[in-house]
């Protein structure tokens, strides 16, 4: 009588997979308005619950779960404090929850440094003012965030600000270029007259 034999499978530990987890209350249909402000108000409120919940998850992975006494941690919690973040092109105010390490110096969550990141609104102010939207309706080009939540970076001064810095670092590179390495084989020169002053002008 033959046995059949099966081979046995074998069996890998699981891979741990990082996932946020967040409820959301869906705002009453009166309360929306509009459907397009209204998503944009939602998308709001679940960007910044996710956000906050990644920052709680950054903070837990250094200094341990709620109440663990673990002496091998690199951080400890010391509560929140007040931050802001690019969201939706301009900056939004949040808490950021805080941890300092063995010698009371604060520690950065890596999730906070990616949100908190200035890059977008720059590109965003660059690419409207070039559009052609004035400093004065920047703010007015943007969607509207729900009721209750300030944003700030959005005024005529900010923007001109923001412009005015972005201009000059684009004419330092522009300025400080090497152009040896490039062989020219026109180069028209031309001048131009402002006030008291003659500007020369080559294209190459």
């Amino acid at each position: 009588m033959m046995k059949n034999r099966t081979k046995s499978k074998k069996k890998h530990p699981p891979v741990p997979r990082r996932h946020v987890s967040v409820q959301l209350s869906l705002p009453l249909l009166a309360e929306i308005g509009s459907v397009r402000e209204g998503f944009f108000a939602l998308c709001v409120r679940a960007g910044t619950a996710v956000l906050q919940e990644m920052m709680e998850q950054d903070r837990a992975r250094v200094c341990g779960a709620p109440w663990s006494r673990d002496p091998g941690r690199e951080g400890v919690k010391t509560g929140s404090a007040a931050a802001e973040v690019t969201l939706g092109s301009r900056r939004v105010p949040i808490r950021r929850p805080r941890l300092v390490n063995r010698q009371g110096e604060d520690l950065t969550l890596a999730s906070y440094t990616w949100a908190a990141s200035r890059d977008p609104l720059e590109g965003q102010t660059w690419d409207a003012i070039v559009s052609g939207v004035s400093t004065r309706n920047y703010a007015r080009s943007l969607e509207f965030l729900p009721e209750g939540v300030e944003q700030r970076a959005t005024s005529k001064s900010a923007v001109s600000r923001r412009f005015v810095a972005l201009s000059q670092k684009q004419l330092r590179e522009c300025l400080g270029r090497f152009l040896e390495e490039i062989e020219f084989r026109v180069v028209m020169i031309d001048g131009i007259v402002f006030r008291d002053y003659t500007v020369l002008v080559a294209q190459g």
